[in-house]
């Protein structure tokens, strides 16, 4: 039980800097499980770049057993939506099993484009059409 939960802690300590570094994302999702349980969760993603793969880090709630599972996987990102597969640690039972799971997605921020004033900018045109007052 102390290898385990050393594992996920140090796994969870190596990812987090790297999520910080390289704009994380969010997601909520359900997660099918290897024993036949059906899970809901929260998951964060090393990255935010869609079309790509990321690597997870999250928590579901198992309905079978009613524990949480720990998780870490691996996902595809896609616009608003991911796919993952991970590995958890059920708290209740002590067991680990697999998971494929899909969900919602949001960004962490959205992306910083800076404006660059122009030193000189175009006057407006002249009003066009009928002036009468």
């Amino acid at each position: 039980m102390k290898r385990i939960s050393l594992t996920f802690a140090l796994t969870a300590a190596l990812a987090c800097p790297t999520a910080s570094l390289a704009d994380p994302a969010f997601g909520f999702g359900i997660t099918i499980l290897s024993n036949g349980d059906t899970a809901v969760g929260l998951r964060v993603f090393s990255n935010n770049r869609r079309n790509k793969p990321a690597a997870s880090l999250g928590i579901d709630y198992k309905f079978e057993t009613q524990s949480f599972r720990p998780a870490i996987g691996a996902a595809y990102l896609d616009h608003n939506i991911y796919v993952d597969a991970t590995v958890g640690f059920d708290l209740q039972t002590n067991t680990l099993d697999f998971g494929v799971g899909t969900g919602m997605l949001w960004n962490s921020r959205a992306p910083f484009v800076p404006t660059i004033p122009t030193q000189n900018p175009t006057p407006p045109p002249p009003p066009t059409g009928n002036t009468d007052s």
